[in-house]
């Protein structure tokens, strides 16, 4: 899980894109679990980034009215979620209620999350003793 705030100008959204998406986080070999992205991505309508962000990320379903900002009279869907792996978005809403309006320059986006990871473990066998190992 990964809970990203990304800033609205162009070039400084662009390089933290590319780091979100370096090896040294989602691009990292090592990483190989099914990942949910999720936060303010801070864009209006269509921010720099977006499209290497799509290529890489599979965009979560969402409410068929997206718009999460500001939360008074919200206008703009900055808010939303990117999936990678065996994930699927079972069921997402608004807060729309005026304490959620209240709480937050944003208005809470909800989503319930089933993981299908279909991997297989290796079983080792019950060990009957403890073993020392030398040295």
């Amino acid at each position: 899980l990964f809970n990203v705030a990304l800033v609205r100008q162009g070039g400084a959204r662009r390089r933290q894109i590319g780091s979100l998406l370096g090896e040294e986080l989602l691009g990292h070999r090592s990483l190989a679990c099914p990942t949910l992205v999720l936060g303010d991505f801070g864009d209006l309508i269509w921010g720099s980034g977006n499209i290497s962000l799509n290529m890489a990320l599979r965009k979560a379903k969402r409410p068929l009215w997206t718009a999460t900002y500001p939360a008074h009279f919200p206008l703009c869907g900055r808010d939303r979620a990117y999936l990678r792996g065996s994930l699927r978005i079972v069921d997402s809403s608004i807060n729309r209620s005026s304490a959620a309006r209240l709480a937050s320059g944003h208005l809470p986006l909800l989503m319930t999350v089933q993981v299908t990871d279909q991997r297989t473990f290796l079983r080792s066998k019950k060990l009957n003793r403890m073993e020392i190992a030398p040295g």
